[in-house]
């Protein structure tokens, strides 16, 4: 048999077996099978009890990875161990991989031509279709006994998560023709693509659920590279998928029915500038799928890769949009934004912080008509609704958002340590080390718990002294703090906090000590859990965990030798909520201090005693 007629019967064989599952309910496959034997595995290709469960996840565009985010950490979270792969078309990979670079346990994005052949040999246990249309999942026929055996939790999720799939049947078996008046039925049961994301999927994530995302941070020698450190600024990006102008979809010089207007973009930059002369306007994007907006300070218009344009809108005051795949870039960056929305407004692509203005002259046409992406769909030889959202419009909802952005100001705090306070903390710390499995610790050693991992070393014990004080102080009250640490991995300090009652999150790109146990990860994730713990994956530069929330937030070690500490600093700083705290274990110097904004002068607390440095919001 050629190649090209065994794709073809490979391709058919797995059409029919998913119309084969399409006709049975979950329950009605799972009653049909019999429960194996303990530590018994039916033999597949591919298929081996030893083999940690592979999952392949199918997404189309940026923007579908960017709101899968939240969803994807909690499924990893709640089902590991596993292996994740992702699919998109090839010319997508890019812009896929940035979306995930959070995630140590997505292993390689591929192209989805080889989909098929892989999950019909039995490759994949599930795979996840994450497009467009709303969460489906595809379970490998021959991984239900597996399912059962290891992740029965798993497979209720996928029986319920099918009865809410099964009313959008329809709009899936269309897509995309039937993706708009799927959107809108979305919108009018009060929920958002962020929503839908975790309803369909049946995973508790919603739009209050916090993404983690975080680019190559090499990528921020573009703020210096531009002449943007340090600058205030906002950014604007007016386009499309580029993808569309390669294949023709959208003709060459044709602008899409869902961008603003050029001449607007233009008339809005003037506008704004004149109203905030000290703040520059910045063009992000590529020329293909945008247009040269008139009067911007800095083009830059295919100057910069994907991870260096979305690290220049986290560090810019705002973000300005129509809805495109990187209108969720400012979600994920906590950047306030303004979403301009035409054919695509029905409420559906609503993100938190991010501020809509939807068109009063008609709105929500999009797959009216095969062709409205370049089309207006009720005849109008312009894009009406575009044209109804007028550039002073534009201009006050962002006054309106810069408005409420007022400067932070930061100060040192008294970094002194109180040898009478440790001495009062060090059997709290003590009997707390106990309780999680750390009972005995030598001097200058270093011990691990067994059961969970946890490791603790002696060499901190006065920085653990000097934080367990000033949570004591805080606390006075006796009220709950919400902790942050920063990169805490498997450290004893945040599970003995959380064990005094705290809400502590730790933020960490993995939670493996192990490597050679591909359990330990999920074992860790799990004792963490039933511990108090609220393990976050993501990075230092851009921590999953909403701005102005935290009391306290402790820095790691390795802190001082982070390339690009002062944008690190600067996030840390943003999770402190008024008279919040920032403690890290060692003085930096003045000058990155200033770049933060923090107001310092600690010439005279750098000395051997120093313990740890303390910075309060003012």
């Amino acid at each position: 048999m050629h190649d090209k007629e065994h794709k073809l019967k490979l391709t058919s064989d797995f059409r029919h077996e998913i119309d084969a599952i399409r006709t049975q309910s979950m329950s009605d496959l799972l009653n049909k099978l019999v429960p194996p034997p303990p530590g018994h595995l039916p033999e597949a290709p591919f298929y081996s009890k030893h083999r940690v469960f592979r999952v392949g996840i199918v997404v189309e565009s940026l923007g579908d990875a960017m709101h899968r985010l939240p969803l994807i950490e909690r499924f990893y979270r709640t089902f590991a161990p596993m292996e994740i792969d992702f699919f998109a078309r090839r010319k997508k990979f890019g812009r896929v991989e940035i979306a995930n670079a959070a995630f140590h346990f997505i292993r390689r994005v591929l192209d989805d031509s080889h989909l098929y052949d892989l999950r019909t040999r039995g490759y994949y246990d599930l795979v996840i279709v994450m497009k467009a249309y709303p969460v489906k999942y595809w379970i490998q026929p021959r991984s239900l006994q597996r399912l059962i055996e290891e992740k029965p939790a798993l497979l209720r999720v996928i029986n319920e998560a099918e009865q809410r799939f099964s009313p959008f049947k329809f709009a899936a078996h269309f897509y995309p023709h039937m993706h708009g008046l799927q959107n809108k039925m979305i919108a009018e049961m009060g929920m958002t693509v962020l929503d839908a994301s975790g309803y369909f999927a049946n995973i508790d994530v919603d739009r209050t659920s916090i993404p983690s995302f975080c680019p190559d941070p090499k990528a921020l020698d573009a703020l210096e590279r531009f002449g943007l450190a340090g600058k205030r600024y906002i950014t604007i990006h007016d386009g499309f998928d580029p993808d569309m102008a390669d294949s023709g979809e959208i003709p060459m010089g044709q602008r899409m029915t869902r961008s603003w207007p050029l001449e607007y973009w233009g008339e809005f930059v003037c506008l704004f500038k004149k109203k905030y002369p000290n703040v520059l306007v910045v063009q992000v994007g590529v020329s293909k799928s945008a247009g040269r907006i008139a009067h911007v300070d800095v083009d830059l218009l295919d100057k910069t890769s994907l991870p260096e344009s979305c690290w220049i809108i986290k560090n810019g005051l705002m973000f300005i949009d129509t809805e495109t795949g990187m209108t969720p870039v400012a979600w994920a960056t906590y950047v306030p934004a303004i979403s301009m929305q035409g054919p695509t407004g029905a409420g559906y692509y609503s993100y938190p912080q991010t501020t809509t203005i939807l068109s009063d002259f008609c709105h929500g046409c999009c797959w009216v008509k095969p062709d409205w992406s370049v089309n207006c769909a009720r005849g109008f030889e312009r894009a009406e609704c575009m044209y109804a959202i007028k550039p002073q419009m534009v201009l006050e909802t962002t006054t309106q958002i810069l408005d409420k952005i007022t400067p932070r100001r930061y100060e040192i705090a008294d970094c002194s340590s109180d040898e009478e306070a440790f001495g009062i903390h060090a059997a709290t710390l003590d009997k707390m080390l106990h309780d999680i499995g750390l009972e005995s610790v030598p001097a200058s050693g270093e011990a691990r718990a067994n059961e969970s991992g946890i490791h603790y070393s002696d060499s901190q014990r006065q920085f653990y002294l000097h934080i367990l004080a000033r949570v004591s102080e805080k606390a006075a009250k006796g009220q709950s703090l919400k902790i942050v640490d920063l990169e805490g991995h498997h450290g004893a300090l945040a599970t003995c906090l959380a064990r005094s009652g705290h809400d502590v999150t730790v933020v960490s790109r993995n939670y493996y000590e192990d490597k050679e146990d591909p359990n330990a990860e999920a074992q860790y994730l799990a004792w963490a859990g039933k511990n108090g713990l609220d393990l976050r994956f993501g990075s230092i530069y851009n921590a999953p965990v909403a701005s102005a929330s935290s009391d306290i937030v402790l820095c790691p070690r390795d802190f001082k030798t982070l390339p690009h500490q002062e944008y690190a600093l600067q996030d840390a700083l943003r999770l402190l909520k008024p008279e919040g705290l920032l403690i890290l274990p060692f003085a930096p110097e003045n000058d990155l201090l200033r770049k933060c904004g923090v107001e310092a002068k600690i010439a005279t607390v750098k000395n051997a005693d120093l313990i740890a440095l303390i910075i309060r919001v003012v």
